[in-house]
């Protein structure tokens, strides 16, 4: 790989356009935008106070910059310098804003869910909208951008709503099985809605986009023997992932074990845990286990470790919050080919297991805990992470395995990355600084799935007008 220079940001506000040309970055009360190819400034915005939040627009064309502190949001147009628009909620505050998928209307969600209004960019026109009950996960927009599902909560009970984005008027609107919603996903193809509660219940219900409760899966408790199903220990589902086809969902518990639903009948088709010793058995035949070397001060690469082997694992207060134990990365790859899983009590190791077969290929092991990940949004089994330091780490698929790049800078720890959208670069970003890492062979990073189709391979249609407000 490549590494331009550093550049300053502020709190990891760093953000790639959605068709992968500009990278916006906050350096306290500016909102810079960068061309990626060169990393040189073409926009440059002064706000009114810190900015906590900047978004895209889905066509790339405006971006916007919120300040929680004074309940407002600002929003520029890159091709044209003299536009631009301000919105504020006054006393009601600010917790969070979305762009609509038309790229002319915005919602903004105030402080305690209080108010929830679109704004129009073309007319100035507003429309409330269902508050949700929490500004960043009671909420989920339709692959497709048509439609939103709302969750609100009416006399003690969970509701959701689906509202049409382009009337903005509520066409469907259902109470749901949840105790406490706080979770919900669509599907990639957008049949179908998965909800769940979070730590106190182990249920996950599937719905239709008409209010049909299609499946409610619920693991046993007690982990009977007869019922074939996973002890949850008293909590219930953290992480959840469709597969890319949607024929796949993934539930990641806190008692640390994952269980694959099928969506024809709902059912638990595989199932699988991540003990803290690896021992010689089927589940591991096909597994190479990665593990880093390190010498003081510098680390070396990695070596091929040999079975049986224990890993380090953190102590777990189930008694907090939010307790450390359970599944904390779930991830399919592009294509669904793999999965990656990580247990909170074992923070320096990452599982990857081939999805045809449910087969562990790879175990990677760490000196140090794993703070981010993040699969290539194209090839389908190239895999980035980072543990806080001086280095970016790959794992390049079952034939080249793991790979351990430096970063040519003193002074700089990878603590997040992302991939662009394109995959043909990788931001990586420290507290106060970023730099952009470049594959030498970007046309091979580049393949994977094609950009006209969606991950369930049909062809994709632009939902996005091209008038300009």
């Amino acid at each position: 790989m490549e590494f331009t220079e550093l550049c300053k940001q502020s709190s990891n506000h760093c953000a790639y356009s959605p068709n992968g040309q500009y990278l916006a970055t906050v350096v306290g009360y500016r909102l810079v935008v960068r061309d990626v190819a060169s990393l040189k400034a073409i926009q440059l915005y002064a706000c009114n106070e810190t900015i906590q939040q900047i978004a895209w627009s889905p066509d790339s064309l405006l971006i916007l910059a919120a300040s929680y502190k004074l309940g407002t949001f600002q929003v520029w147009r890159l091709d044209d310098p003299d536009w631009t628009a301000t919105v504020s909620e006054g006393l009601a505050g600010l917790s969070r804003v979305q762009w609509m998928p038309d790229a002319r209307h915005i919602w903004s969600i105030s402080n305690h869910q209080l108010r929830s209004t679109v704004y129009s960019l073309v007319d100035g026109t507003t429309h409330p909208l269902p508050a949700p009950k929490t500004p960043t996960e009671g909420w989920a927009l339709r692959c497709d951008g048509r439609y939103l599902a709302v969750c609100e909560r009416q006399r003690s009970t969970d509701h959701l709503h689906l509202l049409d984005t382009t009337t903005w008027q509520t066409v469907h609107a259902f109470p749901c099985g949840t105790n406490d919603l706080r979770h919900l996903q669509w599907s990639p193809d957008g049949r179908y809605l998965a909800i769940w509660d979070g730590l106190f219940d182990p249920r996950v219900f599937v719905y239709l986009p008409t209010g049909q409760l299609v499946a409610e899966y619920a693991p046993d408790p007690c982990g009977a023997p007869e019922t074939g199903r996973p002890r949850t220990g008293g909590l219930g589902i953290r992480t959840v992932a469709w597969a890319p086809s949607a024929q796949l969902l993934a539930l990641g518990g806190y008692n640390g074990r994952v269980t694959l639903l099928n969506h024809y009948t709902w059912k638990p088709v595989a199932e699988w845990g991540h003990p803290k010793r690896l021992e010689t058995s089927r589940e591991t035949r096909d597994a190479v286990v990665y593990r880093e070397i390190r010498e003081p001060f510098r680390t070396m690469g990695y070596e091929i470790a040999t079975l049986p082997l224990t890993m380090a694992a953190e102590t777990s207060d189930d008694a907090v919050a939010t307790p450390k134990s359970g599944v904390t990365r779930l991830a399919f790859s592009a294509t669904g080919d793999y999965v990656l899983t990580s247990d909170g009590r074992l923070s320096q190791t990452l599982w990857i297991r081939r999805l045809v077969d449910v087969q562990l290929v790879a175990v990677v092991v760490q000196a140090q805990p794993i703070l981010t990940a993040a699969w290539h949004p194209r090839q389908p089994d190239l895999l980035a992470f980072a543990c806080g330091g001086g280095y970016v780490h790959l794992w390049k698929g079952e034939t080249l395995g793991c790979e351990l790049l430096e970063v040519p800078t003193t002074h700089f720890a990878v603590r997040k990355l992302a991939w662009s959208p394109d995959g043909a670069s990788l931001l990586l970003m420290d507290k106060d600084k970023f730099c952009l890492a470049f594959p030498l062979n970007a046309d091979a990073l580049g393949g994977g799935v094609s950009p006209t189709l969606d991950c369930a391979g049909r062809p994709l249609e632009s939902t996005f007008p091209s008038h300009a407000p």
